[in-house]
């Protein structure tokens, strides 16, 4: 019984401690709003903080380009597909936006279909919506 705990504690701190080294950490600076890879041109000579890449993308923070980039697009794309054909709307709004316009930036919304959306009776932003829809004609 005793070996069976002593191999259990064992398997525990090998877990713990391999996670723990698997864990990517990347660089940010005071003010920054994109994390970098320790040898990012763009934070040499500057003052940064090492910080595991989750937490960083869990502070809202952005890949940079040059360090992440192809990687990274792929992750992006990835989102975007899970998130097309979705709108956003504020609880007291009237109309509908796409992810990214400045309307509702920093506001809270909820995600929906355009058919919810129209359902709700709300109708489609003049500057994001109907700019894309008339891009893509």
């Amino acid at each position: 019984m005793l070996k069976k705990l002593a191999s259990l504690i064992l398997c525990l701190v090998f877990l713990t401690t391999a996670s723990a080294a698997f864990a990517e950490d990347v660089y940010v600076t005071k003010q920054g709003t994109k994390y970098h890879k320790q040898d990012c041109r763009f934070i040499k000579n500057r003052d940064t903080q090492a910080i595991d890449i989750e937490n960083a993308k869990a502070k809202g923070l952005e890949p940079c380009g040059r360090c992440f980039g192809e990687e990274e697009a792929i992750d992006k794309q990835v989102k975007q597909e899970k998130t097309e054909g979705m709108v956003y709307a504020t609880k007291n709004g009237k109309k509908y936006h796409q992810p990214g316009c400045s309307l509702i930036k920093n506001k809270e919304t909820a995600g929906m279909s355009v058919t919810e959306a129209e359902a709700k009776g709300l109708t489609p932003c003049g500057k994001c919506v109907l700019k894309q829809q008339a891009k893509a004609e």
